[in-house]
């Protein structure tokens, strides 16, 4: 009996926080333009880092491509990577947008941005190539995932600059831990599918504006305003409506087996002696039946 070797274990990767950002519309603009602003992107989010008392030198894997970047921080720091960083990236991004504004009308720096955590290899571990593992894909599917895009169509770009997913693993270390300032009230659970990734995490946007307010309050509910509403349960309303144009059923003299169906259900009655509950459509009494016939109540919604 031959038995196929097994290859040797590893030592797991070392865990980091990790974010990635993603500029709105980048490909809109003029190369000139966009070469400015990825020149400025690494700059914002340094500030950031500033402004959070995280330091900027120390990130581990960073990377650029275009109107993107990405890097991993100590683990340990990511409360704060979520909390105050999104709000100062909010703050700044606000602060130079009149600046960009002169540049060019319709230039602006509005940013999606992505958290999560997870064991990937950084420069420690030589051998190993740096920034690569199944973390740093779900960084990115995260960053693409339709509610965090939609959180930034749907707000006003002179008020709304960031717009955040939080993975759900993050969530739980860092939100409900209790690590984390920011209150678990101020994000919006939604799903995020991209390709083959499927996964539930949590949207936060530190400055909520233009449609996307609006719907949180005249709907009276919050992440309607920010995720596709095959997300969510049908609304009561709709529910109701549903619920009315189903057929009501009132079996009579013959034993009271419900008053009235409203919902989906076939109901068996068996009929003894002179028991008249049904006219056939010539007017004759379906008098004196003994057997047991269905009535068939499942016009209703499945």
């Amino acid at each position: 009996m031959t038995t196929t070797a097994l290859r040797a274990s590893s030592d797991i990767a070392d865990y980091h926080a990790l974010i990635a950002t993603d500029i709105k519309d980048f490909t809109g603009n003029t190369d000139i333009d966009n070469r400015m602003l990825a020149r400025r992107l690494p700059q914002v989010i340094s500030e950031a880092f500033a402004r959070a008392g995280l330091d900027f030198t120390r990130v581990k894997f960073p990377g650029q491509a275009g109107d993107g970047y990405a890097a991993g921080i100590d683990y340990h720091q990511l409360a704060y990577l979520i909390h105050p960083l999104l709000d100062h990236l909010q703050d700044i991004l606000a602060e130079q947008d009149r600046e960009l504004r002169t540049s060019s009308r319709c230039l602006r720096m509005r940013l999606r941005a992505s958290i999560h955590i997870g064991p990937v290899p950084d420069d420690d571990a030589p051998p190993e190539p740096t920034g690569i593992g199944k973390p740093m894909n779900d960084l990115h599917r995260l960053l693409d995932a339709t509610p965090v895009r939609d959180a930034l169509r749907h707000t006003d770009p002179d008020t709304t600059f960031v717009a955040a997913v939080i993975s759900q693993r993050a969530y739980e270390d860092a939100i409900q831990s209790g690590a984390c300032a920011l209150p678990a009230s101020r994000l919006t659970p939604i799903h995020a599918q991209v390709k083959q990734f499927n996964a539930h995490a949590w949207l936060y946007v530190p400055e909520l504006s233009g449609q996307a307010l609006h719907r949180a309050f005249t709907d009276g509910n919050a992440e309607r305003s920010l995720v596709p509403a095959t997300a969510h349960p049908r609304s009561a309303a709709s529910a109701a409506t549903t619920e009315a144009a189903w057929p009501k059923f009132h079996i009579g003299n013959a034993g009271q087996v419900a008053d009235t169906v409203t919902a989906p259900v076939t109901i068996h009655q068996t009929l003894h002696g002179n028991a008249d509950l049904r006219t056939d459509p010539g007017g004759s009494s379906q008098a004196g039946r003994h057997d047991s016939q269905p009535i068939d109540a499942s016009q209703g919604e499945s």
